[in-house]
């Protein structure tokens, strides 16, 4: 079935939307509303340069997926900065900040995620170690 740009364009800016709920309730730690937006069998992936590379799953993957950040950081924070729609498709780019438990050190890193939407909840989600990778991968660079 053909798709008009008027359909992907308006599908995009509502996927924007949720995927920005989405943040908005992990920076208030309100993971009842984030979940809404997940769909159950939700998939996540680290990163490919991730120390232990590691597939989370469900709505507790997430959960857990979120917790070896904050076991890793203090005050850790995921800033997005700019949200890119590419059909159903979301990238968001991003910072993620906080200081070292082990260092005390602050970092700051810039990551990106591709989330995958289908009927307005997200059903994959993939951290990639650079904007250009996660443009990349949705096809906006060359």
């Amino acid at each position: 079935m053909w798709l008009s740009a008027g359909y992907w364009a308006a599908m995009s800016q509502q996927n924007v939307e949720i995927v920005r709920r989405g943040y908005d309730a992990v920076a208030r730690g309100d993971f009842e509303a984030l979940f809404e937006i997940l769909d159950p069998g939700i998939e996540m992936r680290d990163a490919a340069n991730s120390p232990d590379v590691e597939v989370y799953r469900g709505h507790q993957g997430v959960f857990d997926f979120l917790a070896k950040q904050a076991s890793v950081f203090d005050d850790f924070h995921l800033l997005p900065e700019r949200f890119v729609a590419v059909e159903d498709e979301v990238v968001v780019l991003h910072r993620q900040v906080g200081r070292s438990r082990r260092t005390g050190l602050r970092l700051e890193a810039r990551y990106a995620h591709v989330w995958i939407l289908r009927d307005k909840q997200a059903i994959r989600g993939r951290t990639y170690e650079s904007w250009d990778a996660a443009l990349e991968a949705v096809g906006l660079r060359d």
